[in-house]
């Protein structure tokens, strides 16, 4: 672990820094990516090659990043708002906050899933289109954009019981 640490450790911190804009936002960030990496090794997590590790290891720290900064943003909100003198409501900007995190897992699952899965899914279950309106929109007939969305659907439930286990 101390050799991965090592060899990952400044090129993330780099990474963290060009989001963060703060030295010790980023330090706290690449902290934090290694913890879940830890977290994620304890739990069975292997990888193929160098290649997939380093992959692995940028998209915590993105996450991670993207987090902190949602958050400091939320947080800049909420003084602007405490300075104008209006009331701040806690729990709505953190309901916002946990909405934005859930929206990028989502948008991960969904790149993570064949294409046209993922469009049938969003189609018919982000936009509540009929079988006949996704069919005409996706060239195709409405049977076969019933067994995409259905399929994609499906293929999201999995990966999120994977994610939560």
């Amino acid at each position: 672990m101390k050799d991965i640490y090592g060899k990952y450790r400044d090129a993330m911190l780099a990474d963290a820094l060009k989001k963060l804009g703060d030295i010790h936002l980023a330090e706290d960030c690449v902290q934090e990516a290694f913890l879940i990496f830890c977290r994620k090794l304890d739990e069975g997590l292997e990888f193929e090659n160098e290649i997939s590790l380093c992959r692995y290891l940028y998209k915590i720290n993105g996450n991670v990043a993207g987090h902190i900064a949602r958050k400091r943003m939320f947080e800049a909100r909420a003084f602007e708002e405490y300075l104008d003198g209006e009331p701040v409501d806690r729990q709505s900007v953190e309901e916002e906050i946990v909405a934005e995190e859930r929206a990028e897992e989502l948008d991960l699952a969904l790149r993570s899933i064949p294409i046209h899965h993922a469009v049938a899914a969003v189609f018919r279950y982000g936009y509540d289109l009929s079988y006949e309106e996704m069919a005409k929109n996706l060239g195709n007939n409405s049977e076969s954009a019933r067994k995409y969305s259905q399929r994609g659907l499906k293929e999201l439930q999995d990966k999120f019981e994977k994610e939560g286990e």
